[in-house]
């Protein structure tokens, strides 16, 4: 015991001083970290790539051996203390922000309810659709919820894993769908059909988020919803998100979150206008405290850090086909 304790103490002593270097260098970068952001924003955008860097990393572990590659695919991103970030990014937007909003939209704008409901399966007989559901964080704690989820993504690798953690861990009597196929290709098979779309993965970092927005609209029935996540683009999600949480504190990974891609709520109004989309509400949430899953966000009434923006889909009435919003 004493002899692990020495090696323990060893080890903190030779990494205070390269961690502390680390963290100067970090700080002294930050002059030239906004130089270049306010270059890329308001003079010469680049163009967007798609953000696949925790894809790319699970990837690189692929054998051969499939079930060998849904193990470590299983411990890359369902490890009780994952490494990457990014995860635990993913997994707390979708236990503090998505699950709880899409509870609330889905009593209150579909079912037309507006008293709580303590039941375990709030959103019994929601029809959801999943977006870039990954591994399957979401996708989970909906169906725990009640509701019949599909997901989708494009990366094969990524719903093989979300499969297999559903069915070690999960009840067998309610499982999500998985396919790995875009949300335009679901379109096309499917139509109309759902009552909630959203997507687990920030609309900032698609490549054409006006076209995620039209093929998200295809996807949701007259009268349903969608829910999209975004960053702001101000001054106070640029110092929060990008040089406080990203280039300080490293939890956010510095090539996620480029303050030309984040979007201003306006912005995405005006695309859900052009689609013939209603804005329901806009709700600002930004993170409270850090717990062991990583950061605890909560809702707020300012939109300057984050926001969460849901859509409807006006219904139609079918005595002369005039589309009428819904209140």
């Amino acid at each position: 015991m004493a002899r692990e304790t020495l090696t323990l103490w060893t080890q903190t002593a030779l990494k205070g001083p390269f961690y502390i270097a680390r963290k100067v260098w970090r700080t002294l970068w930050v002059p030239w970290l906004i130089i270049t952001e306010a270059f890329e924003t308001f003079i010469w955008t680049p163009k967007r790539v798609a953000n696949t860097s925790t894809s790319e990393d699970f990837s690189q572990t692929v054998h051969a051996d499939r079930k060998s590659a849904v193990r470590q695919g299983l411990d890359h991103w369902w490890a009780p203390n994952p490494v990457s970030t990014d995860i635990l990014l993913q997994r707390s937007l979708a236990a503090d922000i998505l699950r709880p909003l899409i509870i609330e939209i889905y009593r209150a704008d579909i079912l037309r309810r507006t008293n709580p409901t303590a039941s375990r399966t709030p959103l019994l007989g929601a029809g959801i659709c999943n977006i870039q559901c990954g591994p399957g964080f979401l996708s989970e704690l909906l169906v725990e919820a009640g509701a019949d989820v599909t997901g989708i993504d494009t990366t094969n690798d990524l719903i093989m894993v979300a499969r297999a953690h559903f069915q070690k861990c999960k009840d067998k009597t309610a499982r999500p769908t998985y396919l790995t196929m875009s949300a335009e290709e679901l379109v096309q098979q499917h139509g109309l059909r759902y009552d909630v779309v959203v997507c687990s993965q920030p609309l900032n970092q698609s490549i054409d988020w006006r076209a995620s927005m039209r093929n998200a609209g295809r996807l949701v029935r007259d009268g349903g919803c969608i829910v999209f996540l975004c960053p702001n683009r101000t001054a106070a999600s640029f110092l929060w998100n990008i040089v406080m949480l990203g280039q300080l504190l490293e939890y956010f990974s510095t090539h996620m979150f480029r303050l030309y891609q984040f979007l201003r709520p306006r912005d995405v109004a005006e695309q859900a206008e052009k689609n013939g989309m209603d804005v329901v509400s806009v709700r600002g949430f930004y993170p409270w405290c850090w717990t062991r899953r990583g950061l605890k966000w909560i809702f707020s009434n300012y939109t300057g850090f984050w926001y969460a923006i849901v859509l409807k889909k006006p219904s139609v009435d079918v005595y002369n086909g005039v589309k009428k919003r819904v209140v």
